[in-house]
């Protein structure tokens, strides 16, 4: 009788197994495919980072960008993304990324592969991945990645009917954002606000923004590196300035660089010393929609 039990239980895993793995490479296959990342309404320029740039560009203002930022994103994941637009859209020829001094520090490692961020985007992104991004995130959290795989898995059967014809809405997109930084420094008193070390590179992040620097340059497609505005009271725990200079001069030197850090906004514009409101992501919209149209 329990030979019998044991013959059914491992027919019945048998077929869970198959089932996970057949349904998460079908709805892959469906989810990933190019038609679910040809860029719409004639936007010319793909654009791409964390959330400094997900609140802070409106294509419905910037009408050139579409904005596929995501908070928390680290460039391992952008790159995968970026080469499926690239692959989807023949015509690209100019892909807009995301710099910050946050993004050259080490302390932004974790989110490359630590528990939360593969939960959250492994699964997003598991499909567009290149075999040695995957090999990094195993290296990196092994445990972690195994956990994620089956997670990925599920999500991509059971969120397959939303995510069909959509994919790439999941991947990115404009945030807005209410309230001003005066709302923010009153529940900034009660906590103390993370600070950015001055004196560690993030090696493991930005060998994956170089990677994807060069996969675009190999095809002739123009890049530009993009800093977003930044409150005064950012400096008071931003120390790594120096540090953020040094990168780009040493190992972005031929990268067109936009630097909005002094971008003229209000209090007002701000949700937080980093991050813009709807209200300053208007701004400086319109401000960055007249400086594509001349470079």
């Amino acid at each position: 009788m329990f030979y019998i039990f044991l013959k059914r239980a491992a027919f019945f895993a048998g077929l869970l197994v198959v089932f996970l793995v057949g349904g998460y490479y079908v709805t892959s296959a469906l989810n990933a495919g190019n038609r679910n990342f040809v860029l719409q309404n004639g936007a010319r320029y793909l654009l791409v980072g964390h959330s400094h740039t997900a609140c802070a560009v409106d294509p419905a203002i910037a009408k050139s960008v579409a904005n596929f930022s995501a908070s928390g994103e680290s460039y391992l994941y952008m790159g995968a993304k970026v080469r499926k637009f690239v692959e989807a859209n023949g015509s690209l020829k100019s892909v807009i990324i995301a710099i910050s001094n946050n993004s050259v520090s080490k302390e932004l490692d974790p989110w490359v592969a630590s528990d939360f961020f593969l939960g959250y985007f492994m699964p997003r992104y598991y499909p567009l991945m290149s075999q040695p991004e995957k090999d990094t995130l195993f290296r990196e959290n092994k445990s972690g990645y195994i956990y994620s795989l089956g997670k990925t898995a599920l999500d991509n059967i059971f969120y397959a009917g939303y995510r069909y014809g959509r994919y790439s809405s999941v991947l990115g997109g404009f945030e807005r954002l209410n309230g001003d930084i005066g709302k923010w420094e009153q529940s900034a008193a009660i906590r103390t606000p993370e600070a950015i070390p001055s004196d560690t590179v993030s090696s493991l992040n930005l060998q994956y923004l170089e990677n994807m620097v060069q996969y675009l340059k190999d095809r002739d497609i123009r890049v530009i590196l993009i800093r977003t505005p930044l409150h005064r009271s950012f400096w008071s725990r931003c120390k790594n300035e120096w540090l953020f200079q040094k990168v780009i001069h040493e190992q972005f030197s031929s990268v067109l660089f936009l630097d909005f850090k002094d971008f003229q906004l209000t209090d007002s514009d701000f949700h937080d010393p980093e991050h813009l409101n709807a209200d300053g992501a208007g701004k400086f919209s319109r401000h960055l929609e007249l400086v594509l149209e001349k470079i």
